[in-house]
């Protein structure tokens, strides 16, 4: 295992057991960044991407199980381990039904949480694809360290379905849009050079792709011609990149508490009716 520190979110509602957590292990060659209840804790969790996750079950408000399922739909990848004075089997094997993947009952030692602690990250980091692997589909190229996808000349559908089956809910939709985007096609300057726009794509006068000019909800729109799901093509133009800005209290859901900004489709995908804060566009 390197010896850089580990970063561990730690989520206890008796803020003295919290402290003193955090104050040992952080004199273990970890970093700890603690939350008292689970609400929080997928907040810091967005923050501060931890290699490990350790969390009580009995908290106020959002419980250890249900933060671990919530947890789980942000990330497949980082380990929880459970740590909690419910000892019954039926605890126990919730814990693990729930996305969990140990589970040490209180009072323990700090010892031994270290040992688990270090064991359970040690699994994840040697799980992890080795740096400079690639995967191949056909002349596609996917680095799946910096998340970036080149083909040469352009992404063909094949390839969008690969990354959204690879990256699950980590893939954003971004328009990348010039200036130019929703105006007339003609003649505009993008980055100092003139460029010719035709549609959705713009060019310079050589005919080389210069930069694009589609906005997010055509990206959607494509996503799903290419065989995305619609959900899951939402949730990239939504929910991922409102998490990835730590911004998921306010946007990226239809929760309640959050900012109601709603955009109304039909069966074919057209913009139907725009809320912005609740107010009819």
């Amino acid at each position: 295992m390197k010896n850089d520190k580990i970063r561990m979110l730690l989520v206890e509602d008796e803020r003295t057991l919290a402290d003193i957590i955090a104050d040992t292990l952080g004199e273990r060659e970890f970093d700890v960044t603690v939350a008292y209840d689970g609400a929080e804790g997928l907040r810091r969790f967005d923050a501060c991407r931890p290699d490990v996750v350790v969390t009580d079950i009995m908290m106020p408000g959002m419980d250890g199980y249900t933060f671990a399922e919530a947890l789980r739909r942000r990330s497949a990848d980082v380990p929880i381990l459970f740590l909690s004075a419910r000892s019954a089997a039926e605890d126990v094997v919730r814990g693990f039904e729930t996305g969990g993947n140990d589970y040490l009952r209180k009072p323990f030692a700090m010892s031994e949480l270290v040992v688990r602690v270090r064991s359970l990250v040690g699994r994840s980091r040697a799980a992890r694809p080795a740096a400079g692997v690639h995967y191949a589909v056909g002349r596609f190229q996917f680095d799946p360290e910096r998340q970036t996808l080149a083909d040469g000349v352009h992404v063909h559908p094949s390839v969008v379905r690969a990354t959204f089956r690879l990256f699950e809910n980590r893939v954003i939709l971004i328009s990348d849009s010039m200036m130019a985007t929703g105006l007339e096609d003609g003649e505009y300057s993008l980055g100092g050079q003139a460029v010719t726009v035709r549609g959705n794509l713009a060019t310079l006068h050589d005919g080389t792709i210069a930069g694009s000019a589609t906005n997010l909800m055509d990206c959607v729109r494509s996503a799903v011609r290419m065989g995305i799901p619609l959900g899951q093509a939402v949730q990239a133009a939504s929910t991922n990149p409102a998490r990835a800005l730590g911004i998921e209290h306010d946007y990226g859901s239809l929760e309640a508490g959050k900012l109601a900004n709603v955009v109304l489709l039909d069966d074919e995908l057209n913009i139907h009716t725009i809320l912005l804060r609740g107010r009819m566009l």
